[in-house]
C-alpha cells in the first residue's frame, strides 16, 4: 500500500501478514503468523537457516493449530537445544525467534 503525505510517496508494509496453511511448507519472511489445518495429516514447517538474502535475523513467527487432528512439526537446526518441537493440542500457539544462529521459543 502507498500513502501520499504532501509531496512524499510513502510505501506501507504489512509485517504481521496472516496465512492459512495444510500442508508442509518454509515459512515466508513476509508472514508473521500461520493458521495451521492439520486435518489431512501432520504439518512440517522447516524454519530456515541464516542467510544475508533472507534477513532472518530476529525475525520472529507465530504458528498456531486451528483442528484437534494430527500435529505440527517445527524443524529446524536448532529450537531450544531440539531439533523439532511438535504442536498437538488443538489452538495452541508457539512463538519461535532467529537469532542469527537458532530459533527460541517466545
Amino acid at each position: 500500500m502507498s500513502v501520499t503525505t504532501g509531496s512524499k510517496d510513502h510505501t506501507v508494509k504489512n509485517e504481521f501478514r496472516v496465512v492459512n496453511k495444510s500442508s508442509s511448507f518454509t515459512p515466508d519472511i513476509n508472514v508473521y503468523t500461520y493458521l495451521i489445518d492439520t486435518t489431512s495429516g501432520d504439518v512440517t514447517v522447516n524454519l530456515p537457516l541464516s542467510s544475508p538474502a533472507l534477513l532472518l535475523k530476529s525475525k520472529i513467527w507465530n504458528f498456531k493449530k486451528k483442528v484437534k487432528a494430527n500435529k505440527i512439526i517445527l524443524s529446524a537446526n536448532e529450537i531450544d537445544g531440539q531439533t523439532s518441537i511438535d504442536i498437538k493440542k488443538q489452538y495452541t500457539n508457539l512463538t519461535v525467534q532467529f537469532n542469527d544462529e537458532k530459533y527460541i521459543i517466545l
